[in-house]
């Protein structure tokens, strides 16, 4: 009866929060994702087959689910915008209440042979899954015309009138996509090579040739290339400096922001070993994968957004124990949730606040 009901509430939720009528195959469309997102934080697992064999209906249909599984990832009608970015847009909607919206690039391997390279928003110390593309190859850079497609998505779901922070690593300095985010007037931190040669105004050198002013962590370097100034960031626990690049016009700014980058490591890992186990699925096909991505990313976000809401304190502590709860991390405290709730047969939602109506759409 637990799983039932914890099942129709997360189906519930996704068919309010669609921004649309559903009826006919699509809404048979957003029934199944609601069931493999059920799936996903149940057996906290993403293969097909540990899908299919979590959802509803008699042990006897389990092949039946298996292609329902499988024709809801190859369908036409199943895409990124129908079932991620109606769900996604109220969470960055409210991020960007801010007046600012942080965003972090990464890529990191996914299902067998395959990696994903992933756009994310920072928020909590946590990053929420934004965009995404996938390709062959279990390790190796991204074309840099990936990076601008991704980008160019995302920009289609940023607020106007915000202000836009992209962070990456090494991978993501290069001068076109430099271009494109000064084209979308994003601001930028994204890491560079120690080797690279910069304009130091009276010569032409190495970046790591740099050496910081003593007592000094940084040292800045104003056009430093042409349409980016540099930093080199050389913290006393750093076994190497590490070299930036950046429209920021202050060079310790540009260090506080890279420190956010490293938050999308942590939501690569509750994806995969820590949650859902991305990387264990069987799927070979970046596009199935791309898709299948839909409904973990979805998860992920469902139990993030439990992790960080206010909670009815008589429910606190018997989901975990008071003095641990500030150890959790948002992604654990919203498993914790979820598992209370499929045990005592709870409605997510009835264990918030009055106010928190949608946990979809909460403010964050």
């Amino acid at each position: 009866m637990a799983r039932k009901s914890l099942h129709k509430d997360i189906e519930q939720s996704l068919k309010k929060s669609a921004g649309r009528q559903l009826k006919g195959w699509a809404l048979k469309r957003v029934q199944t994702l609601a069931s493999m997102v059920y799936a996903i934080i149940s057996r906290k697992k993403s293969g097909i087959y540990t899908i299919a064999n979590s959802l509803q209906g008699h042990d006897k249909q389990s092949e039946s689910r298996v292609k329902q599984v499988k024709r809801w990832l190859d369908s036409k009608w199943t895409d990124y915008n129908t079932h991620f970015a109606c769900y996604l847009q109220p969470v960055l909607n409210a991020l960007a209440s801010s007046g600012e919206l942080v965003l972090c690039i990464d890529g990191s391997e996914t299902c067998h042979n395959c990696i994903c390279l992933m756009l994310s928003a920072y928020y909590k110390r946590r990053a929420i899954p934004m965009a995404w593309v996938v390709r062959q190859g279990r390790k190796g850079h991204f074309p840099e015309q990936m990076h601008i497609d991704l980008v160019t998505i995302a920009s289609g779901l940023v607020p106007k009138d915000c202000r836009v922070v992209l962070l990456g690593d090494g991978e993501f300095d290069g001068d076109r996509l430099v271009e494109t985010l000064k084209g979308l007037q994003w601001e930028y931190v994204l890491r560079t090579r120690l080797d690279r040669t910069m304009d130091f105004g009276n010569e032409i050198a190495p970046i790591g040739d740099a050496i910081p002013a003593k007592g000094h962590k940084s040292i800045f370097l104003p056009g430093a290339l042409p349409h980016s100034n540099a930093v080199l960031w050389h913290e006393p626990g750093f076994s190497h400096p590490i070299p930036l690049i950046t429209s920021m016009d202050v060079g310790w700014q540009a260090c506080l922001y890279y420190k956010k980058r490293f938050s999308i490591e942590t939501m690569f890992s509750d994806m995969k070993s820590r949650g859902f186990n991305i990387h264990k699925a069987k799927l070979t096909d970046p596009e199935r994968i791309a898709k299948l991505m839909i409904a973990v990313a979805l998860a992920y976000m469902i139990v993030f957004l439990w992790g960080t809401a206010p909670i009815r304190k008589k429910y606190q502590g018997n989901i975990y124990r008071q003095d641990r709860g500030g150890d959790l991390s948002p992604f654990n405290r919203g498993l914790k949730i979820f598992d209370y709730c499929k045990e005592y047969d709870f409605k997510p939602i009835s264990l918030f606040s009055k106010n928190f109506v949608l946990f979809i759409c909460v403010r964050l």
